[in-house]
């Protein structure tokens, strides 16, 4: 309990009690802080893992897809626009549809030109790639 001092100068004044304000304002955030906490487990996003007899491991030779600023490398060869890469890629997918794709971004490249890459990957006939990043 908090006694005041009876002595002190205003007693019995409706300034005498302590603010109970800020106690409330404290209790009323750790309230809601503590609803807001409790529903976070539903609202979480699942995320679909492969399981170990679906997921294979990489073959030696993988197809290699370089991601740039300017442009694309496949197989050490340089690729100017879009066309010409999904030929290329739907020429190895034709010729082996075991061999995995990674795809190796500049990490100055932007990230519309990893979505570009995935895109046409995908209508190359690839279903899932590798994705790393090379810093500078």
């Amino acid at each position: 309990m908090i006694r005041l001092n009876e002595t002190a100068s205003g007693a019995g004044e409706e300034g005498s009690s302590p603010p109970l304000a800020p106690m409330v304002d404290v209790l009323f955030l750790l309230l809601v802080f503590l609803m807001l906490t409790a529903n976070a487990a539903p609202l979480a996003a699942g995320i679909a893992t492969p399981h170990s007899d679906i997921a294979r491991a990489m073959t030696a030779d993988p197809a290699v897809l370089e991601v740039q600023e300017a442009g694309w490398r496949f197989e050490a060869q340089r690729l100017e626009d879009d066309g010409a890469l999904r030929a290329a890629l739907t020429t190895v997918r034709a010729n082996d549809p075991e061999r995995p794709l990674v795809i190796a971004i500049d990490a100055a490249a932007p990230a519309q030109r990893l979505l570009d890459a995935l895109d046409i990957a995908s209508s190359a006939g690839f279903e899932g790639a590798e994705i790393s990043v090379r810093r500078r």
